[in-house]
């Protein structure tokens, strides 16, 4: 819903306020934060014999309006270049006539000031210069409250335009600075209404504009209420999907964890098959001595691997599944206990939405950020990028060409990780070198890395775990509790003639099992 005023409303309010303020002075000029946008609200001080006023100008396009206000509120943060521009030029201007245009939203505060921009010539003695007073010049100040297009415009001599607050937008009409201001195109006829007629006038000395401020205090109120319910909901149920993806996820892992026995087993039966499995074979029949009578059972292998090269797998599989165990089900629990907490913050968010909106207030909107920030300092939800960090994201993205970014090891190593499929390719086909180590999550679609190394030189272990590491947070299964990552020298890695982008062979190569350390990867993270 528009809280912006409409004509009628505005002509109303007009008349009481706009004959206290005409041969007054302007005192100050106040940039206070934006209501239901960023868009920033101004406040004139204004001066007049016995008494202080304030004005309000709010032109957000969603509450436009201009009317007094009892108190100035507390400002905070540093002013815009607009504000600065209207400190100097409007900023001591004495009104000298004030209007409203008849048929649209636009007024006009008239008036004259010091020229900002005069200097005193430099004494010589003489009486002329010695009596030589500053100028005066006409400066205006013209509010256009005009729906989507609101706009505040400050005009100097013959209605020059100084500055404005944002861009004209107007249809059939486009200002610049230093074009002579004039009227935008009439608007359409739109029916008159008051919808602050419901409410009681208040024992004000300006009772219409102290209704019109209680009225657009309390819808701000319940707006940003809805929008902190709306903004809390959202985040939540993108954490929770998150988080019973990952139980889910981990579940799976300890479901595998618990068959360690079982890849024992296997590798030990298959040490007594040597001789009696045909090379490329992807299954062996072999007695099972584990159970009464040795019945035969089948053991799934590699075809790619040889026999000794399957028995290390299962072995490695054992080694790494037996000892995760405890660790699984810790993360397990505590993924669980996340799950919950965000069930439980939802409900919370939908118990408080479904409150009457008419109860809302100031109090009520500080709780919920109170409570804001207790989820974020849980972890429980994450601080939504402001519009310059998404700006500036995007544009540092545009501003990289090349298919990969870079990291660097604990010990200064240059690990390098593509950015998609077709990066991938040229980052494995083109950037690698023979020599570079390859590196790629097993059986999980995700970044190729590269660790660079010079001539002659051996992998590092450390330096090959941080890679890994990589290769394992830039894949589709981060989110697993071990993930294996391959890696090779770079030299056997091959694009075959008509493979999709992304899909390389891999002749020979060596398993990492890699767990994600949160620490550690932030590490790499921060470095890049």
């Amino acid at each position: 819903m528009s809280l912006a005023l409409t004509h009628t409303e505005l002509s109303a309010i007009f008349a009481e306020w706009a004959p206290l303020l005409t041969e007054a002075a302007i005192q100050k000029v106040y940039e206070i934060g934006g209501g239901h946008s960023e868009i920033p609200r101004t406040i004139l001080q204004v001066r007049r014999p016995g008494e202080t006023l304030m004005l309000l100008i709010d032109v957000d396009p969603a509450s436009a309006r201009v009317h007094l206000v009892s108190e100035r509120p507390k400002s905070g943060g540093h002013p815009s270049a607009f504000t600065m521009l209207m400190r100097k030029w409007v900023q001591g201007m004495v009104t000298r006539e004030i209007t409203l245009d008849d048929h649209d939203r636009v007024i006009v505060i008239r008036g004259d000031r010091i020229d900002p921009d005069w200097e005193p010539p430099e004494a010589d003695g003489s009486e002329a210069v010695n009596d030589a007073r500053p100028p005066r010049v006409d400066v205006a100040l013209v509010i256009e409250l005009l729906g989507q297009t609101t706009n505040l415009f400050v005009l100097g001599n013959e209605d020059e335009v100084l500055g404005f607050a944002s861009k004209d937008q107007v249809a059939a009409r486009s200002l610049s600075r230093g074009d002579r201001w004039h009227m935008p195109p009439p608007p359409p006829d739109i029916p008159p209404s008051d919808r602050f007629a419901e409410l009681e006038l208040p024992e004000s000395e300006h009772p219409l504009d102290a209704r019109v401020e209680a009225w657009f205090n309390a819808a701000l109120v319940r707006e940003s209420r809805e929008d902190l319910l709306s903004e809390l909901g959202a985040e939540l149920k993108r954490q929770h999907k998150r988080a019973r993806r990952l139980v889910k996820n981990v579940e799976g892992d300890l479901e595998r964890a618990t068959e360690a026995q079982q890849w024992r087993q296997w590798g030990e039966l298959l040490q007594s098959a040597y001789g009696k499995i045909a090379k490329g074979a992807s299954v062996a029949r072999v007695p099972n001595y584990y159970e009464e009578g040795m019945p035969e059972i089948e053991i799934p292998l590699d075809p790619a691997r040889t026999l000794q090269e399957n028995i290390d797998h299962y072995f490695r599989q054992y080694r790494r599944l037996d000892g995760a165990i405890d660790q699984i089900e810790t993360r397990l629990l505590e993924t669980m206990e996340r799950s919950q907490a965000l069930e439980d913050a939802r409900a919370r968010v939908r118990a408080l939405a479904a409150l009457p909106a008419s109860s809302a207030n100031e109090n009520d909107i500080d709780a919920l950020r109170a409570w804001k920030g207790e989820l974020l300092a849980a972890g429980l939800i994450e601080q939504p990028r402001s519009a310059r960090e998404r700006r500036r994201a995007h544009s540092n993205q545009k501003a990289k060409k090349l298919p990969y970014r870079t990291f660097t090891s604990r010990r200064g190593k240059t690990i390098l990780v593509g950015r998609n499929a077709s990066c991938n390719d040229e980052l494995s086909t083109h950037v690698a070198r023979g020599r570079d180590v390859w590196l790629h999550a097993r059986d999980w679609a995700g970044s190729h890395v590269v660790l660079r190394m010079n001539r002659d030189e051996q992998p590092v272990q450390d330096d090959l775990w941080d890679a890994a590491l990589l290769a394992a947070h830039f894949s589709k299964g981060r989110e697993d509790t071990l993930i294996d990552v391959t890696y090779t020298r770079a030299k056997h890695v091959r694009k075959p003639k008509g493979y999709p982008p992304g899909l390389v062979t891999v002749a020979g190569g060596s398993t990492l099992g890699v767990t994600i350390d949160k620490v550690r990867l932030r590490a790499l993270l921060d470095n890049e």
